[in-house]
């Protein structure tokens, strides 16, 4: 039995995220790609998609630069609760664990939510993967591997 585990629930707590340092470099990279965007949507007559693209560079740059915090991971009988906004079983689609992380294994969930359809959950000691993986069993199948969005975001260091 490992800290904090029961028969009906196992917690951890967990970074939010990994944090990736980038250098000034990186930000100048994104913005001259944003601009490049910019130009060919201006150029095209297309201001929305301008726009979107100048969302999207400073959304990316402020996701890039943000520092982890922790959050309470909780495995119950009612679904998976991050920080108490508790996903219901029902709600999710598969989940898939990846072993082999470089820095640390993840837990993926996939929900059946339109805007926030992928979870990536980072699985901390003492907790093992294969536990989480056991308990998951019991309440939602196991899929095979990422999705496009989450190989997206593990390139661009997410």
């Amino acid at each position: 039995m490992y800290p904090e585990e029961s028969r009906d629930s196992l917690h951890w707590t967990a970074p939010t995220h990994t944090h990736t340092d980038r250098s000034i470099d990186w930000y100048w990279g994104v913005g001259a790609i944003a601009l490049v965007g910019m130009g060919i949507t201006i150029w095209l007559g297309n201001i929305l998609l301008t726009l979107i693209i100048a969302v999207a560079a400073v959304c990316l740059a402020a996701l890039a630069s943000r520092y982890p915090r922790d959050s309470e991971i909780s495995l119950t009988e009612q679904g998976i609760s991050i920080d108490r906004e508790i996903y219901p079983y029902e709600s999710i689609h598969s989940f898939w664990i990846h072993d082999d992380h470089p820095v640390h294994p993840k837990l993926y969930v996939a929900t059946r939510a339109i805007l926030h359809p992928h979870i990536a959950i980072i699985i901390e000691e003492p907790v093992e993967p294969n536990h989480v993986r056991a308990y998951l069993l019991r309440h939602v199948p196991e899929a095979d591997g990422h999705s496009m969005a989450t190989y997206v975001s593990e390139v661009l260091g997410f």
